[in-house]
């Protein structure tokens, strides 16, 4: 190995690592427009930046994650709806009047179904 290759100046390297981006930049949509975010929003904003940091330091620097995490949220709910209404097609609920409690359980689980179909398909992917 040639001695000048182990001399590397570290300062010349162009390396992108967390600690120049500190989580008070990275959170300044969160709190600017926390009382805004809606669920969706939220989970897709967590996910871009723990696990798809790349993507999420791009839309933030192009200053296009708020219209990103709107956009996901918008479709989540239509989506959300969309399938509630499979689902209700599919599994009629009770009616309320006779047996509440058996309707709220049956609409529960049928939002948590939905909820999940949604998040696996706009949120995590």
């Amino acid at each position: 190995m040639n001695s000048d290759q182990s001399k590397i100046d570290p300062t010349l390297t162009p390396v992108i690592q967390n600690e120049y981006f500190d989580n008070n930049t990275l959170d300044a949509f969160h709190v600017i427009n926390q009382s805004e975010i809606g669920k969706y929003e939220a989970l897709r904003y967590r996910y871009l930046k723990e696990h798809k940091q790349h993507l999420f330091l791009e839309l933030f620097f192009q200053d296009k994650l708020g219209e990103h995490l709107r956009t996901v949220e918008q479709s989540a709910r239509n989506r959300l709806d969309q399938i509630m209404g499979c689902l209700l097609a599919r599994h009629p609920a009770p009616d309320p009047k006779t047996s509440p409690l058996t309707w709220v359980w049956h609409m529960n689980q049928l939002k948590e179904q939905a909820h999940a179909i949604v998040v696996s398909e706009l949120i995590y992917n």
